[in-house]
């Protein structure tokens, strides 16, 4: 038999028995994760993994002649950075996006455009009643 039938028969070896383990849940579970990885590797722009393991134990008393294989499928998905936010903490336990020392200035400009507009208003008056 030549080297290279033999590496296919037993990459073949393995596709069957990823087929027929658990009724082929390895393949369908595997190819829903892989979705999912690779749907946030494009949305993120980071990398992703989908690490596929196969465990074999020994049936007691077989004479090794059976195994119990068990797998696990566990995806490696990269997730969005988030942003942060500054913000200051209040006298009260609050948080502000101001300093307490500058929320009276605040305040004061507040007051100095609602002036502002009041005094626009006002001015306008006379004009729309001649108009």
């Amino acid at each position: 038999m030549s080297k290279k039938h033999n590496q296919n028969e037993q990459a073949n070896g393995l596709l069957k028995l990823l087929q027929e383990h658990s009724k082929g849940a390895v393949i369908a579970e595997g190819s829903i994760k892989l979705h999912k990885v690779i749907e946030a590797v494009k949305a993120t722009g980071k990398k992703g993994a989908l690490v596929i393991k196969l465990e074999f134990s020994p049936v007691a008393k077989s004479n090794g002649e059976q195994v119990v294989i068990s797998h696990e499928i566990n995806p490696k998905i990269p997730e969005k950075t988030t942003n942060s936010s500054i913000f200051f903490t209040t006298e009260d336990g609050g948080l502000s996006r101001l300093p307490q020392n500058q929320m009276d200035w605040v305040a004061e400009q507040q007051h100095r455009e609602e002036a502002s507009q009041i005094a626009r208003e006002q001015a306008d008056e006379p004009a729309r009643k001649q108009g």
